[in-house]
């Protein structure tokens, strides 16, 4: 008895030590994981940096947008595979429309701090060595996609191309760019720096607004002054509108342009060399739809670097390429894939065949056989992952009650079937 006594007061007084030992030990291996851990890239230094209304605020008045920190740091960097799937895709775009006879271009308007960083805050570490962009233009390149490298491009010049309250270029640099893709385009144009300019300051930029100053600052900008002659065939009263068409019975050449707000800017030049022209900001594009509606033989896709892999989110909507695959088809032990078939939430004349695939990361080309006729299709990521395919098709493409679908994947001209499934097409 006297025995049990002692250990129970042994055991009352050794209980509070203990658990105050293991709140000390937790206490220091709670500090410890966050003297290690690396602080976030956007977050700042004092109260002063810190970005206000997405505006960060840099030196010598320059203005930038706090969206572009993920690719000026590298904190928003995409996987490999997602980098793959946005290359691919893109490549898938231009070959479908050289399968029509139209000719592609492809463009990625640069984050103003990409080109124009010296006077972005000093507590934001640049590494854009290996940001999204630096690792998606070799992959352009290695698929031969008509990319034009505005990067390299405005960097050598040496007049500052962007606007300093604003995120987007200027005009001139918007002039520079616009001769840049249509040389690309291989189209005749009308060189305009030889027209006359004004240099003023009218130009209150989207990031001086975005501070909702009291006297918001306004800055130079480059002004053509000689009447262009192209018309606008929409109501349009702003080039911010989703949808515009013109036209000129002077130029030649029937143009689609997919564009962001950096068209905004090349929009007039673009309008002015071509006998009609429709400008987008649809997403997903409708590239079928309006090559064929627009009658179009040349197609621009430009977008903003910080958005530039939505295409491995949201690739355009036009039919699937068809394709042949190799009659040995090798056989491979975990690999399989899921498969789903439904009417397109943006084009209700399309059907969406899509899944995802697991097994062997060293595959990349996704290929959907349906009745016996097989297409490429987009590498997409989604909440699945990055390893996920996506292919659109006509319902007209499509006839009888049931389709009988199989999945490939392949890499280096082998090719291994991922599922084999019969769908029924009733509902569609």
């Amino acid at each position: 008895m006297i025995v049990l006594k002692n250990k129970k007061i042994i055991f009352f007084i050794a209980l509070p030590i203990v658990i105050l030992f293991v709140v000390c030990i937790f206490g220091l291996s709670q500090s410890s994981d966050t003297e290690n851990t690396t602080l976030p890239e956007d977050t700042v230094a004092s109260e002063n940096e810190k970005p206000v209304n997405g505006v960060i605020k840099g030196t010598d008045g320059w203005l930038y947008y706090a969206s572009t920190l993920g690719d000026y740091t590298g904190s928003g960097n995409a996987s490999d595979r997602k980098i793959y799937n946005t290359a691919h895709n893109i490549a898938l775009m231009q070959e479908f429309c050289e399968s029509l006879g139209v000719s592609f271009v492809f463009t990625a308007a640069p984050n103003k701090n990409s080109v124009y960083y010296e006077n972005m805050p000093s507590f934001y570490k640049r590494n854009t060595e290996n940001n999204n962009i630096a690792r998606l233009i070799p992959l352009l390149k290695n698929e031969n996609v008509n990319f034009v490298d505005l990067f390299t491009l405005f960097s050598e010049s040496e007049e500052p191309l962007y606007l300093k309250t604003d995120s987007h270029w200027n005009n001139k640099g918007a002039l520079i760019a616009f001769g840049a893709i249509l040389e690309a385009l291989k189209k005749d144009y009308e060189p305009y720096e030889d027209g006359s300019f004004v240099y003023e300051a009218r130009e209150c930029g989207d990031l001086e607004k975005a501070l909702e100053k009291d006297t918001p600052a306004f800055e130079e900008n480059y002004y053509y002054t000689e009447e262009l002659g192209f018309t606008y065939k929409t109501k349009t009263e702003s080039v911010e509108e989703p949808l515009i068409l013109t036209g000129n019975p002077a130029a030649s050449g029937r143009l689609v342009m997919f564009r962001d707000s950096f068209g905004n800017s090349l929009l007039p030049f673009m309008a002015d060399n071509f006998s009609s022209a429709c400008f987008s900001k649809g997403v997903p594009y409708m590239l079928e739809k309006f090559i064929q509606v627009y009658s179009a033989d040349h197609v621009i896709v430009e977008v903003a670097e910080r958005n530039v892999t939505d295409y491995a989110v949201a690739p355009p909507v036009f039919s699937g390429l068809e394709k042949e695959l190799s009659p040995d088809i090798a056989e491979k032990d975990g690999i399989s894939a899921t498969v789903n078939i439904k009417a397109s939430e943006n084009a209700m004349d399309y059907l969406k065949i899509y899944g995802a695939i697991n097994g062997d990361e060293a595959f990349t080309e996704v290929f959907v056989e349906i009745n016996g006729k097989c297409y490429e299709a987009f590498t997409v990521s989604d909440t699945e992952g990055d390893y996920s395919y996506l292919l659109y098709l006509p319902k007209d493409r499509l006839s009888g009650i049931d389709a009988d679908v199989k999945i490939y994947i392949s890499a280096n001209g082998m090719a291994v079937k991922a599922a084999e499934q019969l769908v029924s097409l009733e509902d569609f």
